[in-house]
Order: C-alpha cells, then structure tokens, then sequence
C-alpha cells in the first residue's frame, strides 16, 4: 500500500506535458486496487483539470504500465493512456514481444514448471502494429521493456503514413 500511495502522488503532482510511468509502475491488476485507485490517480489527466497553461495547451498526458486481463481474457502487460478530452476506455497498448521465462513458459518447458507447481503465468501477447496515442498534434506509441531493439515489429505501425507515430 505504501508504495502505490506513493506512485498515486506523484503521479498526480507531475509537472511534465507527457508523464511516462514505468513498466509495470502499478504491479497489480486494476481490480486488485482499493476501490477508485486508478481514477483517482488518472483524474487530472482525463480531465485536464489545473494543468493546462500556456506552456501545456492541451493538459498532460500519462502512459502508465500496469498488468491487465484476468483468468478468463488471460493477461497482459500493458500500457494505459490517458489525456483530457478521452470519452470512454484509455487507450491501451499491449506488449507484444514477451520475454520467456518472465512473461510466458516456452511451450517446451510447461511440463518443469507444472512440475514444481509454481504460479507462473504466461502473458498474452499484443498484436503488432497497434495504433497509437493522438494527442496535443502527435501520436504517441509505446513500447514495453527490450521491445525497441525489434525494428520490424517497430516498422509495422509505420505503413499508414497518416497514422504513424511521431512519438515512439
């Protein structure tokens, strides 16, 4: 509790136009948060109340890692966007290229860690090419961890001109 505490105050005292939160900066799924957790924290910037000024037009915007999903859907890790003006879901972007081990069991490798009867669980992965952000005149696209070092899956949001990022 002591450190989401933490991380919910910093994120809403950010000073920055773009705040960008770390992979995973919130370890727990939304519905493992107290209740009203993730609203409070995402508020201002959904609403843009007091943050916007001549320097930020357009507010502030917040990419936040969080994990997704449960039993049923699976799970993912994932980044939640919010900027003033969003009607409905933040947006959501989904990591795609998975480290094994970490984030899935190779399939050769089910069996050892049935075996010893650890709660691994594997991540599902993201499609390539996933949209990205607009925000204040960009469109913001988030990678997740090492998923930068794969230029081709990186290309893949590129092949609509009018929809490539300006961010990555």
């Amino acid at each position: 509790p002591l450190a989401l505490a933490w991380y919910g105050e910093q994120l809403r005292g950010a000073q920055a136009q773009l705040v960008v939160a770390p992979e995973t900066a919130v370890p727990l799924l939304p519905q493992q948060l107290m209740p009203g957790y993730l609203e409070r924290v995402t508020q201002c910037y959904r609403q843009g109340q007091g943050s916007a000024s001549a320097s930020m037009p357009d507010g502030q915007a917040l990419l936040l890692g969080i994990p997704l999903g449960d039993l049923d859907a699976g799970y993912t890790n994932s980044v939640l966007g919010f900027a003033p003006g969003q009607q409905g879901q933040p947006y959501r972007y989904d990591k795609h290229h998975l480290v094994p081990f970490g984030e899935f069991i190779p399939p050769l490798f089910r069996w050892f860690t049935q075996m010893l009867n650890i709660p691994l669980g594997d991540f599902a992965r993201g499609s390539v090419g996933q949209p990205s952000l607009p925000w204040s005149g960009q469109r913001l696209a988030p990678n997740i961890c090492y998923e930068d070092l794969f230029g081709e899956e990186l290309a893949a949001r590129f092949v609509d001109p009018a929809a490539s990022p300006t961010i990555l």
